[in-house]
């Protein structure tokens, strides 16, 4: 049903923007007129982000357990963001004695990869309030039964972190946000039997996650 949703909104978007785009055109001296129609281009470009949210978060399919190194995930997902953003450094601190872990690995690439996405923006947004330059660090540790891998950056944080609700999709703290980044990190999260809390700094000086993962779930090895 999301999908569908999400699919039919979408269609009519894609015209909308072609005939706003030819009246524009045609009214391109009249000042005044094109106030009014960036406004509207940049509410349907609101829209049309919201929509391909939702719609990637109702397609999301159902984790393919294999046993993976959870190290390597990790490393893959800052990869991502490490050389795009020479302002944040990254900063890995492994306590684990041991790196297998029995999960989807893509999903929880992406789930990181979420995490580490809103957490350079936040750091983004502190540089243009005069912040200092970014760190993200990731710690991981574990026991016989779960990793524990905690994820602090030193941007924002979360405006109203006491109070969100943080399997709410449409929950969010920034003005362009719909909130689905984090419901998606959830869903992936819950979905291996984990858990994951968000919260900010006690010096409030950014904010960190933590997200707990089986190493070894014998249920999905014998599925």
């Amino acid at each position: 049903i999301a999908r569908k949703l999400a699919h039919e909104i979408k269609n009519p978007l894609t015209p909308i923007q072609l005939s706003l785009d030819r009246i524009k055109d045609k009214l391109k001296n009249d000042e005044n007129t094109l106030q009014h129609f960036t406004i509207i281009n940049n509410q349907i470009h609101e829209i049309s982000k919201l929509v391909n949210g939702f719609s990637d978060f109702a397609r999301m399919p159902k984790p393919v357990f294999k046993k993976n190194n959870i190290i390597q995930i990790i490393n893959s997902s800052i990869d991502t963001y490490r050389l795009n953003y020479e302002r944040v450094n990254f900063v890995l601190n492994n306590m684990t004695n041991t790196n297998d872990i029995i999960c989807d690995s893509s999903q929880i690439n992406r789930a990181l990869t979420n995490i580490f996405k809103n957490a350079i923006e936040s750091i983004e947004e502190r540089f243009e309030k005069g912040g200092v330059n970014g760190e993200i660090i990731v710690n991981i540790s574990n026991d016989n039964t779960y990793y524990l891998i905690t994820i602090i950056d030193n941007g924002i944080g979360f405006k109203e972190a006491k109070n969100f609700k943080q399997d709410d999709p449409y929950f969010t703290t920034k003005k362009d946000g719909s909130g689905l980044g984090l419901s998606i990190v959830s869903k992936i999260i819950h979905e291996h039997n984990g858990q994951v809390f968000y919260d900010n700094r006690e010096d409030n000086e950014g904010a960190f996650i933590t997200i707990t993962l089986q190493i070894l779930n014998e249920e999905n090895i014998n599925n």
